[in-house]
């Protein structure tokens, strides 16, 4: 299902995050029916599959923090409880 939000970016969770802060997502989906212009979040670790998820802004774990250096999504929050946070939005 996916749900049009107002736009969101990275900076306003108030968490640490790379990619692009400007970066406007309009809208929420879960994972499997994530695009590139939505925010969702991810619960595992496989560092292999973070890489290949190409969505707007991907909410993950804190403790992934450091370890990821390759992605495709525009922005990566990292933050405790990815889907406490997205269901807060």
């Amino acid at each position: 299902m996916k749900v049009e939000i107002k736009s969101i970016v990275a900076s306003s969770f108030g968490f640490p995050f790379v990619g692009d802060e400007n970066f406007k997502a309009d809208h929420i989906a879960g994972l499997s029916e994530a695009s590139e212009n939505c925010l969702t979040f991810y619960r595992g670790d496989d560092l292999q599959k973070l890489a290949e998820i190409k969505v707007g802004i991907l909410l993950i774990n804190i403790e992934l923090k450091g370890k990821i250096t390759d992605f495709s999504a525009k922005a990566v929050v990292f933050c405790d409880h990815p889907k406490y946070q997205w269901i807060k939005v």
